[in-house]
Parts: structure tokens; sequence; C-alpha cells
């Protein structure tokens, strides 16, 4: 991106790379195309944004301009997924290509009057004044935090620098109020115009009222004065960017059975830039809570079924919504019967009829005077809510989905006292557990209310994290280090002071899954572990240097082709599950399987990301018969100890099928373990087979004699697709990806004719509920996806409490 940003005592600054005025125009078009689209959802805007990115960035390539063609190329690239898709970006997928495109130079349209564009990274500050005294000391303590401090002589060079983007906040010298007139007007204009307010804090010597009273009269927002915490700065400015960002909208719940009445607060609430839905069904309520995740909560008070009193006095037993504040919203006007509606757990009551400025303005001061903030989920400050090991995977997924292009920092944090496994030995499993959730308490008061916590295994704890840079993250390692090291704790009839071991893996590049960024994080543990008490292990930034020195005696990371013999030699190969519903046949456990490859760095790789090496080093065929060889203990092991009927979905390649020995040494394998192939289903990829038709057949049809099941993925809707499903007599087809952008018409033909060939129908990557109902209704027999559960190392998913 050109660089805008002013630099440290310069008035303001010119791009890095001047962009021929052909090529804004051509930025401004796309800009107006975006807008035109955030109003009005159609697949042609999107078509024409698309190919204008792309003309940009050849048009960039051909002029030299390298970061204008990386910031096109960008977002070209994300928006290409969306190309052809009826269904408009979610909430979250726009405002990441909002990101992108701010990355462009030149004003945004909604800006250009202003003359102001945001900084894309939200972490830019403007320091004006002398820099000496307090002043220089913030300045410091936040460049520390993880703050882009650029330091500004004079009120002039703001105004200068505000022309070129708006930072997230603005900190002055308290001496230098009288000269700020103008700068606080320009904000002041800036927020009428755009919507934007900019934050402006003061810092002084002295923290008397007088001063602070002369910062308020100034316009300022916060008010900083010594002894600095640099820590306790960076979460105050923090919490003030958060709370002037209308990117970090209040979500409102408004609770009321009439449905215009619903509909008039919904509406004027959001006019008013925050985020409200409506709940009709007293009943409903509790679903809302937990997935809407509300700030507030406007309360009617006389419903059918429960009344509002009612209501506040079941939501005030949750100990996760104890903070949240409640309005009631009533048309009652006897005095007791409000009273009696504050002394459940109400905070506010506003009588009917009431003005929709006197709404706004209620629901505002009463969220600013409550401890919840934008970002934050009500009542993490009370209580401790564990996430389960599907809850966390799941979590970081949607940590990941919501920042594809990496802008912040979200890392996984593995933690476990040293000396964990003497102490499970010492206090059993249900002590070593309680002594974890007693740990995980301790640490629970650093974390933000996005963070999560989790117990993955008996031996340690794991923490989400995202914050604004790494260092921030680090930060918050040194603090729990502190937190546990500083806290007794009961170890058996003793209280013991002890030390832990923390593994960081941070999800740096856009290829960043769950798993894998668990495993690299499990990786960094066991070093930490090793390396001595109390000590912090980060993957990527410090195992260059422990694998330079010897400590990982195991091939270089870019040596797959040795990594691949090595897992094969040494079982080691990782296997995820993933579930698959079957809609149909109930009763049984359906999974499919994902090979992972672990590299010495702890990455995962997929499969798909290592097999050209496999093939081109000729050990593709090793890999899938160790795959079935796994697959058959986990059906030999789940059978010897009663667990349900099992399915188990491998992965082969058409390679593997024709090899000529393959039907025998699978044969042999049955033999060996005293089965039969009940349970395993083969799946090879349909465009494949057509190379060798009829040895395929022949093959299958072994198969089929062992009771190996064979399904074909990548299933198009051409008629070609039915025939070879016919000839060899599939058992199961997967459609490929693109049949679930189809409509419904198409969808529900491929199922059909595939039931017609006596074949039933999978549907992958389920990542939202509107699939599943459309898949569902259209005839699909199995689904598969990350909104059931992401692949994970273990099989614990309650297939008996599946509901569709």
């Amino acid at each position: 991106m050109p660089n805008t940003r002013p630099d440290a005592g310069e008035a303001s600054t010119t791009p890095a790379e001047p962009v021929p005025p052909p090529l804004l125009e051509q930025v401004a078009e796309i800009r107006e195309l975006w807008a035109r689209q955030r109003e009005h959802w159609t697949t042609q805007v999107t078509e024409q944004v698309h190919e204008r990115l792309h003309a940009l960035t050849q048009a960039a390539e051909g002029e030299n301009l390298a970061e204008l063609a990386e910031a096109a190329f960008s977002a070209e690239v994300y928006l290409s997924s969306f190309v052809g898709i009826d269904t408009p970006m979610t909430l979250e997928q726009r405002e990441a290509f909002d990101a992108l495109l701010a990355a462009l130079p030149g004003p945004s349209p909604e800006m250009a009057e202003a003359g102001a564009v945001v900084m894309p990274d939200g972490r830019e500050l403007y320091v004006i004044g002398r820099q000496t005294g307090p002043l220089a000391e913030v300045a410091a303590l936040l460049e520390k935090a993880g703050f882009v401090v650029h330091r500004l002589d004079d009120p002039e060079s703001a105004e200068r620098a505000l022309r070129q983007g708006l930072p997230a906040a603005i900190i002055a010298d308290v001496e230098s109020i009288p000269a700020l007139e103008g700068l606080i007007e320009t904000l002041a204009r800036i927020h009428k115009e755009t919507g934007r307010h900019v934050p402006l804090a003061y810092v002084a010597l002295e923290g008397d009222l007088e001063t602070r009273v002369k910062a308020v009269r100034a316009g300022g927002d916060a008010f900083f004065s010594p002894p600095f915490d640099g820590r306790q700065l960076a979460e105050r400015l923090q919490s003030l960017v958060a709370l002037h960002n209308p990117d970090n909208r209040y979500r409102v719940l408004v609770v009321e059975d009439d449905a215009s009445q619903a509909e008039f607060a919904t509406s004027i609430l959001t006019k008013a830039g925050m985020e409200a839905q409506s709940v009709t069904d007293p009943m409903a309520v509790l679903d809302a809570l937990h997935s809407f995740r509300p700030h507030l909560i406007l309360m009617d008070i006389y419903m059918p079924e429960v009344n509002g009193i009612e209501l506040t006095t079941v939501i005030r037993e949750y100990d996760e919504f104890v903070d949240i504040p409640i309005v009631f919203l009533s048309g009652e006007q006897d005095a007791d019967k409000q009273v009696d509606a504050l002394s459940v757990g109400g905070d506010d009551f506003i009588t009917k009829p009431i003005r929709p400025r006197q709404l706004i303005a209620v629901v505002r001061n009463r969220l600013r005077r409550s401890r919840v903030q934008p970002g934050r989920g009500p009542g993490q400050e009370k209580g401790l809510h564990l996430l389960d090991k599907r809850q966390f995977f799941d979590r970081i997924a949607a940590h990941l989905a919501a920042d594809p292009m990496r802008t912040q920092a979200t890392g996984a944090l593995l933690l476990a006292p040293d000396g964990m496994q003497t102490l499970r030995r010492q206090l059993g499993d249900q002590e070593s557990r309680r002594l974890l959730e007693r740990i995980a308490a301790t640490l629970a008061p650093e974390l933000s209310g996005d963070d999560s916590l989790a117990l993955l295994d008996d031996c340690c704890i794991a923490i989400l994290v995202r914050r604004a840079t790494a260092n921030l993250v680090h930060d918050l390692e040194s603090r729990l280090h502190e937190r546990v090291a500083e806290t007794p704790f009961p170890v058996g009839e003793e209280e013991r002071r002890l030390t832990a071991a923390i593994g960081v893996a941070l999800a740096n590049d856009t290829r960043s899954d769950p798993a894998s960024l668990v495993n690299r994080a499990r990786l960094a543990l066991e070093y930490a572990l090793n390396e001595g008490p109390g000590k912090t292990i980060t993957h990527d930034e410090q195992f260059e240097a422990l694998l330079a020195s010897g400590v990982d005696p195991t091939v270089k990371e870019d040596d797959i082709t040795r990594n691949i013999r090595q897992c094969l030699r040494e079982n080691g190969f990782t296997l995820l599950y993933q579930p698959m519903l079957d809609l149909v046949e109930r009763g049984a456990e359906t999974w499919d399987l994902k090979l992972r490859m672990p590299t010495p760095k702890g990455e995962l790789l997929a499969y798909r990301e290592f097999r050209k090496e496999a093939e081109r080093a000729g050990l593709a065929g090793d890999i899938d018969r160790w795959l079935v060889s796994r697959a058959l203990d986990i059906l030999q092991q789940r059978k010897e100890n009663g667990s349900r009927a099992t399915r188990l979905f491998a992965a082969q390649s058409v390679a593997t099928l024709l090899s000529p020995d393959y039907a025998d040494w699978l044969s042999g394998e049955l033999r060996e373990r005293r089965m039969v192939g009940t349970g395993l289903v083969l799946e090879f990829r349909l465009s494949a087979l057509s190379h060798d038709l009829k040895a395929a057949k022949a093959a299958i049809a072994r198969l089929r004699e062992m009771d190996v099941q064979v399904c074909l993925s990548h299933f198009a809707e051409k008629q070609a697709a039915f025939k070879v499903l016919r000839y060899v007599r599939g058992r199961y087809i997967r459609i490929a990806p693109r049949l679930l952008k189809a409509d419904r018409e198409t969808i529900a033909m491929v199922i059909a004719n595939a039931h017609k060939s006596g074949a039933k129908v999978i549907v992958s990557h389920i990542d939202d509920p509107r699939a599943i109902d459309l898949h569902w209704s259209s005839g699909a027999d199995i689904l598969e996806g990350d909104f059931i559960q992401q692949p994970l190392d273990s099989m614990d998913y309650d297939f008996s409490q599946v509901v569709i």
C-alpha cells in the first residue's frame, strides 16, 4: 500500500510510489462499484469489480508499482471465490474485503467529501506536542505495547496529516490546548460528515481535578497522568478506540411480543449504528442470548406465557448473563410495578410511548455506564467457562474466517505446569483436572471477552487470543507466567507455588487451520517444558534457533520426501476425524479420515500439500496402504470394544486401485484381522477413473467381494458422470464442490439421478445451517462440513444427539 502515514516529526508525507492519475481513476471506479454492491448485491457487479481489480493488478505490474499491484492482487484473489455466487457476503466477509480495498490508494467514496481515510490497521496514533516529559514517556510505552506512534510537533502538522488518514486516536499534552482549537474543530467536522470519532486523549504531569476539567472542556476523551503503566495505558486506549469505532457495534436484543413494536425499536437502534435483533416469543429468549450475545436487553413487561419480570429473574440466574444491562420498556405507569421490575435485576425503566431520540440516548448511556464494551461478550467478568475440544477448534475456525488476511495476531497458547506428569501420578486424573481448572480460573482475569479457555486434555490449558499485534500476545504470555507464579495452588494436602511452560503458535499465513495451529503450539509447549521451568517457546519465532542448535535431529521441513519416508517408517502420520451425518440410516457412526503429515516445525500438512512430492517419489501407494491399514485397525478396535457400528471413508489414488497386487494385499490385511471389509469405504476421484474404466470396474468388483464399498468424489452433474457411476457400480458419490453454488433444481437433479443409479449422495463443505436445509430438503443422504464439526484428533462426536 502507498505510505500515507506521517513520519516522525514531519508535517505530512508523500506516497512511497506515485500512482498515475489513470490508475487512481480505476481505483475510484472500483470503490464506486463496490459501494453500489453493498447497497444491492448482484452477481454482475461482483464480476465487474473482480474484472477491474484484475485489470488494475496488470496495469500496476506494467507500471512497476509493486505495492499497488500486491494490494490489488490481494483484493482480486479474495473476491474470486465470490464470483458467480448469488448469496451476498456475510458482514465479516464484507469487512475483510473493505479492509483490502482500503489498502488501495485514494479515499473511499464515503470519505472523499471529508478528505479522510481510515488507516487500515487501526493501531496508528498521532502524538502532538513537544516530545519531552510525560508525553514522551506515554508515547514510548504505547510503542512498546504495539501501537504505531507518529510524533508531530504542532497541531498544524496534525491537521495536514488528517487529510492523509485518520488515526486510531490522538494524544496531546495539556499544555498544547490553547493551540488545539483548529484541530478540535477539524475533528468535529470529520465526525459530523463521516460518523468517525477520533478519540482525543490528554497527558499531564499532574492529575488534579482542575487539570482534568480543563482536558474535558477541550474535548478530551481520556486523561493520563503519572505513574504510567504500559499495560494499563494500552488497555485504556484499546477500550477507547473500540468504544468509538463504528465497526464495533453494540448489540441490543429487543424482547417484545408485539411484532410492530419490536420492529419499531430495532429499526431505531439500527439506524443509530447499533446491531439490533428482536424476539417476539419470550420462551425463545435464552436461545437468542446464547446465539446473539447482546450487550443490552430491552425488555417488555407484559407478555404471554412469561412476563418480563419473571424472565429477568431467570436470566439473572445465569452467571454468563448476570452483567448484561436490562432496560424495561413498557407502558406500565405504576411506580410500585416499576420498582418491582428494577428489584429483580433491571437497570432502567422507560415508559411507552417513547421518542426515538430518547430511546437511543437511554440505551447508549446505559451501555457506557456498564462494564460491557463492544467486542466483549457478556458475563465474562464472572464465572469461568471452559470450552471442550470441539468448541475450541470451532472458535479458532471462526477467528480465522473473520480475519482471512491475518491483519491481526491470532494465537493459540498451550500452558502446562512444569512437572505436570509427576503431579498427575501424585494426584490422579480427577485432582489433576481440578488443578488445571483452578489455574485456568487464575488466568481468566488477564483475558479479554473475545478470548477462549479450554482444557484440551488432562495435561494442558488451551487459550485462544486475538490481538492487534504479536507484541501484545507476548505481553499476555508474561502476565500469564506471573499469575501462575504468584498464586499458591492446593496440591494434595499442601499449597504449592508452581511455574508453567507455554507453547505459542500464531496464525501467520492464510493457510492456517485449527488443527495445524494447535499442533504447532503443542510442539512449542514440548520444547518449553524441556527448556526448564517457566519457559515460553513461540513457534516460528524461536524454532529456527532451536533446530539450528541441534535440539531437533529430524529432517529439515523443506525436505518433504524424506519427511514422508520417516512418517511411513515410524508410523508418524496424524489422522483427523470429521463426522458425517447420515440423514437416512441411523444407528451407525460415519467418519471421514483426514490424513495429515507433521513437519519438524509442528505444522500439519494436508495430503493435497504433499501429494505431488509423494507421487514423484513413488510413495503415494505406500501412503494409501498406510491409511487403509489404520482404518482397519480402528474398525477392529471399535468392534472389539462394543462401539456402535462404524463406517470410515478413506481417500485413495486410482493408481493404487489399479495396482496388480492391491486387492490381494487388502484381502491379506482382512484375513490377518479375521474380519471383512464392512465399514470401509474407499474414495476415488471420478475423473481419474476415466483413464482405464475397464480395469477400474474389475478392481472395484473385487473390493465389493470383500464387502468394501466405493465412493466417487468430485462428482459433476454431467450425464457422462452417471454413466461411469452405473458402469463401476459405485455405492456413494461426493458431489463436486462447485455444485454447492448451484440452484436447488440442479442439486435435486444430481441427487435424484444418483439414487436411480443406486448410490447415496454425500455433500461436503457444509459451513452454515442454510446449506444443511438446502441439501437435506433436496434429498442428500450424508452431510459433512465444519458447521457440523471441525476435523479433530479424536472420535468423540455424539451422533445420538443429532436432530435434523
